[in-house]
């Protein structure tokens, strides 16, 4: 199917003036408030007008929203308003969120866009999050897009899926369509559900998709529930946001306060050897306290546990150092051991030259785990974010 964008459109969304609105009392326990738009592209085919973009939450309460855009299709009906529900319940403060409006029939040689707002209700924070997360190949062709996923029940009750949402992204981040599925669906405590979230066709290719979803809990009032993408307040921004929301997922982490996972926050050795003893299923440690300065640290029976299973002999004799931060080289030794990843058989980074752990960054190398922070370098001595653990943990347990 041949595309063909709407430079007029295009145009005018440039210069377009954002008008955010706010009202009180719209409801008894509800609030209208301002959402921005981000991003928008627009373009006509056989089957209409398309618009598709990205939109923020930047009030301080979790909303679900709208987007409305103004179309005058040039003849004597006038400007007509067309209008989508965006993206999921319960949207975090700072969230961002896909919409995609079609709009037919109209007149593609006169139509123009004459503004587009959107906004959004306030609503009750969520009772619990739940897994939601991609387990196949993204396709992305002529035909439009598409992505298998899976949606885990891990609390204990049922939840009713009204459906997930698929924000299709390009290399450049961009929102490059949205799709629905997995519509309707009833899921029991410890159960899962699988199936296709897919998109009409788009003219921008896609290379990765975010996943969430529309949730509450099925056996009472209305209890939202939401993805763990969508729990945390604080990962909106961050490329590594669905490396993060798998590691809540599993298990793995809970974040570092409620509602939030403080991604650029640095991670200490303590709770290193948290992340390791949950993601490896580490035992718990059966002998005598191993190190003089953990006593009452949080993580103090992980960090025995790691030295019991052999990956960790301390920073120094019968020291732990639980409150420094884990640098890059460090990371790598913890994860070589908890992996049992054989000697490398190459040097892959330029900055690591006979520093202690060149041999294991060179390990996750050749494993996948790792391709350093730049060309060939890997910033051994850089201090590892808790977003840049979610992601190395991830690409560390898929390994086979």
């Amino acid at each position: 199917m041949t595309t063909r964008p709407i430079r007029r459109l295009l145009s005018l969304l440039a210069g377009a003036t954002l008008v955010l609105t706010t009202a009180t009392g719209v409801f008894a326990d509800q609030t209208e408030v301002g959402m921005k738009v981000l991003t928008f592209d627009g373009w006509i085919d056989g089957s209409g007008l398309h618009v598709i973009g990205e939109i923020r939450n930047t009030s301080s309460y979790r909303t679900n929203g709208w987007v409305t855009f103004i179309v005058d299709p040039g003849n004597s009906g006038g400007p007509e308003a067309f209008q989508d529900t965006v993206g999921i319940l319960n949207l975090a403060p700072n969230g961002r969120t896909p919409f995609r409006v079609d709009v037919s029939p109209f007149n593609p040689n006169s139509t123009t866009l004459t503004d587009i707002t959107s906004g959004g209700y306030t609503e009750p924070l969520p009772l619990a999050a739940i897994g939601v997360s991609s387990n196949g190949p993204l396709v992305s062709d002529a035909g439009g897009d598409s992505v298998p996923v899976q949606i885990r029940n891990g609390t204990a009750r049922p939840v009713h899926i009204f459906y997930a949402v698929a924000a299709f992204r390009r290399s450049n981040g961009r929102v490059s369509n949205m799709g629905k599925g997995l519509q309707d669906v009833v899921i029991m405590p410890g159960g899962t559900a699988e199936g296709a979230v897919s998109a009409g066709p788009s003219p921008y290719h896609a290379v990765r998709a975010d996943i969430d979803i529309f949730a509450r809990f099925e056996d009472g009032i209305f209890e939202p529930v939401v993805s763990w993408q969508n729990w945390f307040r604080d990962i909106a921004d961050q490329s590594l946001r669905m490396s993060i929301a798998w590691l809540a997922e599993h298990g793995i982490t809970g974040g570092c306060a409620p509602f939030r996972y403080c991604p650029t926050a640095y991670v200490t050795r303590a709770q290193m050897a948290i992340f390791l003893v949950r993601a490896f299923d580490i035992p718990p440690a059966t002998g005598p306290d191993h190190f003089s300065d953990d006593d009452g640290v949080t993580g103090e029976s992980s960090i025995n546990a790691l030295f019991e299973a052999g990956i960790t002999g301390g920073c120094t004799p019968g020291k732990f150092c639980p409150t420094a931060n884990v640098t890059r080289a460090q990371m790598a030794i913890f994860l070589t051991r908890a992996l049992s990843l054989p000697p490398p058989t190459g040097d892959h980074f330029s900055d690591d030259n006979g520093l202690t752990g060149e041999s294991q960054i060179n390990s996750l190398a050749e494993a996948g785990v790792t391709g350093g922070c730049a060309p060939g370098k890997f910033c051994p001595k850089d201090p590892v974010t808790r977003a840049q653990m979610a992601a190395f943990l991830q690409r560390a347990l898929a390994l086979p």
